[in-house]
């Protein structure tokens, strides 16, 4: 079993840290974690774009974590350092919304209302409801709904699954974004159904995060029994929001209401959808897909999903001499791996190139370059929005951005510029884009 030391905070407090097996959270009043709260959640590498999963008393990655240290940076970075004679570095940028929230309803049907709410109507009012990470039991929060059964969220993060959990039931819910709303959450004995939306196939590059107006997305509806009998010849009817169609074979279609047959406790059914929204106002717009679910025996669910669409995008057009890494952390602090790839080009001859398109919001963005050995040390450019400069000699000044090595002192660009510098072993150079 290896040590690994951990520093926190800017006074460098080393605590030990022994990785067995991954240990859990057992729930119990003033227990002391491993890793502390502000680490919680998906993190990203640098040099790699492998993600390391950070929760109260386990890190979850296919890294070695043997006898590395491990020191905080700032808020969203971590230095890592390995080998005995600690001469590899790399870093761990945070690739999530540690604050995130959503917002819903609980609902319940006549065999459940009367006992838990005190509520008219079906909406369960003035309960109390514990909000539970499924990666962290210790990641939970409690809220109550209000009268009509509505409630919010906060202190989550969005991209994890989470578990509402009341008197007597116990659901979960995938918010993706911050922000979300996650429709309704139906308490009921028997059969019970939660639906949630996802890319339709799980090797697409449909990132939730990243959606646009004016294209069209494969994604998927799930309709899954957290209950504990059949629903049986289950029927369901979409309603679409003022912007967002559905399309077959191209067109428009009103086609939204079809059979979903019968689903078995613990089993998922699925109807696949073309989606496309239209032109916004806003940077970003949420469009909620209502859905009506009715099984043979009359039982109905009225829930929803929620899709985040961006108005615009801006791509970070990257160049190289060899083959380089970093990211683009966009304003909600969501961070994209990106490496350079080999490109021929009977002008320029090889080089190596990547295109990194993210959501255009008017905040502050990051190009973070890393993770470069003696042997992969390179030149590099980037621009925004239009074609980097291939050409390493023009624009390059020796030692410009040797200070520009952590968050807080990152190099100031604007997005009509041209970067050009070399980046050497063990760097990490910051670039912050103001729009």
């Amino acid at each position: 079993m290896k040590a690994t030391g951990i520093f926190f905070g800017c006074a460098c407090l080393l605590i030990m840290i022994l990785f067995a097996a991954c240990s859990v959270s057992t729930g119990t009043l003033n227990e002391v974690y491993q890793y502390p709260r502000e680490l919680w959640g998906e993190w990203i590498r640098m040099d790699t774009g492998n993600t390391w999963y950070i929760a109260s008393n386990y890190v979850d990655t296919r890294d070695n974590k043997n006898n590395i240290t491990m020191q905080k940076q700032s808020e969203n970075v971590i230095k890592v350092t390995t080998g005995s004679e600690n001469n590899s570095v790399f870093y761990l940028y945070a690739s999530r919304t540690l604050n995130g929230s959503f917002n819903g309803s609980i609902s319940g049907m006549d065999d459940v209302r009367s006992a838990i709410s005190r509520a008219a109507g079906s909406g369960l009012g003035g309960i109390n409801i514990t909000i539970s990470n499924l990666k962290d039991k210790a990641n939970e929060v409690q809220t109550a709904t209000d009268n009509s059964g509505n409630f919010k969220a906060e202190g989550i993060i969005p991209g994890d699954g989470y578990e509402i959990i009341g008197e007597g039931f116990s659901i979960p819910v995938y918010p993706n974004n911050s922000g979300e709303d996650i429709g309704t959450v139906t308490v009921t004995n028997g059969v019970n159904l939660i639906t949630s939306i996802s890319p339709r196939s799980t090797n697409s590059d449909i990132d939730m995060m990243r959606l646009y107006t004016e294209t069209e997305y494969d994604l998927k509806i799930m309709f899954e029994n957290v209950g504990s009998a059949d629903s049986g010849a289950a029927q369901y009817t979409l309603t679409l929001p003022d912007g967002l169609e559905i399309l077959e074979n191209g067109s428009s279609t009103s086609n939204t209401v079809g059979m979903l047959g019968t689903i078995e406790p613990g089993k998922t059914r699925e109807i696949f959808i073309k989606a496309k929204c239209a032109e916004i106002t806003g940077e970003y717009e949420y469009k909620d897909i209502g859905i009506e679910t009715k099984d043979a025996r009359g039982k109905t669910w009225e829930d929803s999903v929620s899709l985040k669409f961006n108005r615009e995008y801006v791509t970070f057009n990257v160049v190289s001499e060899g083959a380089i890494s970093g990211v683009v952390i966009v304003p909600n602090v969501k961070a994209y791996y990106f490496l350079t790839r080999s490109v021929y080009d009977n002008a320029a001859g090889n080089f190596y190139t990547s295109n990194i398109r993210v959501p255009k919001y008017r905040d502050d963005y990051l190009i973070v370059f890393s993770g470069a050995t003696a042997n992969s040390e390179s030149f590099f450019s980037f621009a925004v929005d239009q074609d980097a400069e291939r050409d390493f000699n023009r624009n390059f000044i020796w030692g410009k951005y040797v200070d520009n090595t952590i968050e807080s002192k990152a190099a100031d660009v604007s997005p009509d510029d041209t970067v050009t510098y070399y980046l050497a072993k063990n760097d990490i150079i910051y670039f912050r884009v103001r729009f």
